[in-house]
């Protein structure tokens, strides 16, 4: 990639000597004109600061260098605070769904601090709500290669290993995992959902009820214990596990259905459960106005908005 010009017009920040700026600014014109005359240059370059980093980039914040692998990260304390403001951007990012952009800020922490884990980690999740699952597990793996201990990294490879529908992998992880730190509620939902999976809904009864104990506001922990009450047929478990979620979230449309078809099958508080249908219907539940239908205006063939 050639430079558009080796113009340095970067502003000296305060704290940083005269003398070393200059030098820097020099270092950076040299490299952009060897660059921009389309030879590539060879020699090492040592980044010390963000501000020299920023004059080797194009207008498009791209490396000037055609051979990027020359760029290394001095371990000083200026690179080291730049790195975590990276992180924490990169961070941000993946949770306003910007997704390769923050793989990108992800990439460069690593560089900067390679012993570091948390950039494979935080890859490894960019890579996981991409569906890109077999890069998620290389970064992940690379995360545990600098961090056997860290229970959240067993619990995230776990997660992936599910989605790769290799179930015992997972479990095997989640086990690790609540072996190194016995009170991560993740761990407990997640080896639920694999007993789940398997066929074992006693075992996910108990996971989830744990996981509760330590997260007890997580709505969706509060569900899954629900709908596992509910495969098993024990209707009034599983009632007492929606109203659980309902003073959680009065607002909660699965909720609000299953508590009214609840009543509906144990023919209980019927006047109750067709408020609740139409509470689920008004939040856009999809099958709420079929049972109002069927149960409580059979015939009908306008609308039910007409009813209403």
């Amino acid at each position: 990639m050639k430079a558009e010009n080796n113009k340095i017009r970067a502003a000296r920040p305060a704290e940083m000597n005269i003398h070393v700026w200059n030098v820097l600014k020099k270092i950076a014109t040299e490299i952009r004109k060897t660059e921009g005359e389309g030879s590539p240059w060879k020699n090492r370059v040592m980044v010390s600061c963000k501000e020299f980093y920023h004059m080797l980039l194009d207008s498009h914040g791209n490396l000037i260098l055609q051979n990027k692998e020359l760029i290394h990260f001095a371990q000083n304390g200026h690179i080291k605070k730049w790195a975590n403001e990276v992180l924490l951007d990169g961070i941000n990012l993946l949770s306003n769904s910007a997704y390769d952009i923050a793989i990108q800020k992800f990439e460069l922490y690593k560089s900067m601090l390679p012993a570091e884990s948390i950039g494979d980690y935080y890859l490894a999740k960019a890579y996981q709500t991409k569906m890109e699952l077999r890069k998620a597990l290389v970064h992940i793996n690379c995360a545990l290669q600098l961090d056997s201990k860290s229970a959240k990294y067993y619990t995230l490879r776990a997660s992936i290993y599910s989605a790769l529908d290799q179930d015992e992998k997972a479990k095997s992880d989640l086990d690790f995992a609540l072996l190194i730190e016995p009170l991560l509620a993740n761990a407990y939902y997640l080896r639920a959902i694999n007993h789940s999976t398997r066929g074992d809904i006693k075992m996910a009864i108990q996971d989830l009820k744990k996981a509760i104990a330590v997260k007890p506001e997580e709505v969706d922990y509060h569900l899954a214990l629900a709908n596992s009450y509910l495969s098993m047929g024990k209707f009034s478990e599983a009632y007492g596990a929606f109203r659980k979620i309902l003073s959680l979230n009065p607002f909660h449309a699965e909720a609000l259905f299953q508590c009214a078809s609840i009543k509906i099958e144990l023919d209980i508080e019927v006047k109750t459960a067709e408020e609740d249908l139409w509470m689920a219907r008004s939040l856009g539940h999809p099958l709420a106005e079929n049972l109002l239908l069927a149960r409580f205006y059979p015939g009908w063939d306008l609308p039910l908005s007409n009813v209403a």
